[in-house]
């Protein structure tokens, strides 16, 4: 049978148990697995490394109002960025994948619904 993705999740080291997943992507190399909980923390995985747990940051305040859509992430293609949006707040963040820093949050004023990278390598 096939394997959910939220159970395949569970057994990467170092992912909370109790925590459900609201959107993943690998980078654009394959590097890294980034994954952001429902709790509203990215956590970045070196796969190069047997799936470790680099960094979790909490990149999200809460995220209780129903009627807005769920938060959403999209990897770059070739600067090891992650952009995670924040419905909420009207934010997308930027993360860097290698620190697991929080470079900046980005005010929009609308209210994000959805990330796509479209860029291409250098």
């Amino acid at each position: 049978t096939p394997t959910s993705p939220e159970s395949k999740l569970d057994r990467l080291a170092g992912w909370p148990e109790d925590l459900g997943i609201e959107a993943m992507a690998f980078d654009g190399h394959g590097e890294h697995f980034v994954a952001l909980d429902d709790a509203g923390e990215l956590h970045i995985f070196n796969t190069g490394q047997e799936w470790t747990l680099t960094h979790s940051r909490a990149v999200l305040g809460a995220q209780d109002d129903e009627d807005l859509p769920a938060p959403s992430l999209a990897v770059s293609g070739h600067d090891g960025l992650a952009f995670v949006t924040d419905p909420v707040n009207r934010l997308v963040v930027v993360v860097d994948l290698e620190s697991g820093e929080v470079l900046e949050s980005v005010a929009v004023d609308y209210v994000p619904s959805g990330l796509v990278w479209l860029g291409g390598a250098e």
